[in-house]
């Protein structure tokens, strides 16, 4: 009996063993983009480093959120359920690293390749989440600045458009003078060759007083540009064509930003081995069995200890 006691544990201790399934971890680590996303007017708000774990905490949230799960249940051939997204998160570990703007992720499985898989969907599927909320406010800010643009632009071209106007009304019989002037002097130059003594003394005269008269309009019609009305929609000009180039640069720098910012993921280890967490069958087999034979050991010691009498009459 005591030998059949011990067969029948060590069995009964690798049957155990052999049928316990095995367990599987894959692991992956990914380093994140702290942007906070692009003002329209100003820089860059980057946040304190206080603000990191807040930051990493949040990325923690929708990494292990239902609405992603459900994201990542479609994308490995599964039913897009609750009870998917369930079963997913409880295999799920998503763990901040201390000091850094890392995050380890990880998922247990009954299969290797189930486990990678899973761990490298979970990693994907957050990337591209994260991909639009991060590049949304600069998306905003890139649009906000092209209607800035368009207006200011528009702004610009009107005030020229004034400036050119006011100062040709101004100078418009300033500038007649000027061509009737012009063409006087176009006579008399024609007409110096030919000329006697007399009459080329009176044209010369008169070309030299024209001189000084075209010398006089000209002064005239460049100082009217300068009335308080011009000057002041020239200032309103230089201030709007400065704005306009700052709204140029700010967008071209947003450009820049939204492209380096275009995940939220700096780096990551893409996931290609899983670790074992508990032992195969054959191993189980091993492990059960000599838990049954010392369990088979410690019962029959036991019965021969509290009962004398049994074990002598075993023994006969």
């Amino acid at each position: 009996m005591f030998i059949a006691l011990i067969v029948g544990a060590a069995l009964l201790g690798g049957l155990f063993g052999i049928t316990r399934s095995s367990t599987y971890m894959a692991e992956t680590l990914i380093l994140l983009n702290e942007s906070r996303g692009g003002s329209v007017f100003g820089s860059l708000s980057q946040g304190s480093d206080s603000d990191t774990d807040v930051f990493l905490n949040d990325q923690v949230a929708v990494m292990t959120s239902t609405t992603l799960a459900l994201q990542v249940a479609g994308s490995l051939g599964m039913e897009p359920t609750l009870e998917a997204a369930e079963a997913l998160l409880d295999d799920l570990t998503v763990t901040p690293v201390e000091d850094s703007h890392a995050l380890t992720v990880s998922f247990a499985s009954d299969e290797p390749a189930k486990s990678i898989e899973t761990v490298n969907a979970f990693v994907t599927a957050y990337e591209e989440a994260a991909s639009v909320a991060l590049n949304g406010p600069y998306d905003d800010a890139i649009a906000a600045l092209d209607g800035a643009i368009t207006e200011t632009e528009a702004s610009v071209e009107a005030l020229r458009t004034e400036i050119s106007d006011e100062i040709a009304a101004a100078t418009v019989d300033l500038r007649e003078q000027r061509n009737e002037v012009l063409a006087r002097m176009d006579q008399i130059t024609e007409a110096l060759p030919g000329a006697d003594a007399a009459t080329r003394t009176a044209l010369i005269a008169e070309l030299d007083a024209l001189s000084v008269l075209l010398s006089s309009l000209e002064s005239r019609i460049a100082s009217a540009g300068s009335s308080p009305s011009i000057e002041a929609r020239q200032g309103r000009l230089d201030s709007l064509s400065s704005d306009l180039d700052q709204f140029r640069a700010r967008r071209s720098q947003l450009m820049v930003d939204s492209v380096t910012a275009a995940s939220p993921i700096i780096a990551r280890s893409e996931a290609s081995t899983a670790s074992s967490l508990a032992p195969g069958p054959t191993e189980g087999a091993a492990a059960g069995g000599l838990v049954g034979l010392l369990l088979a050991f410690g019962i029959a010691y036991w019965r021969a200890t509290a009962d004398p009498a049994l074990d002598r009459q075993e023994r006969l």
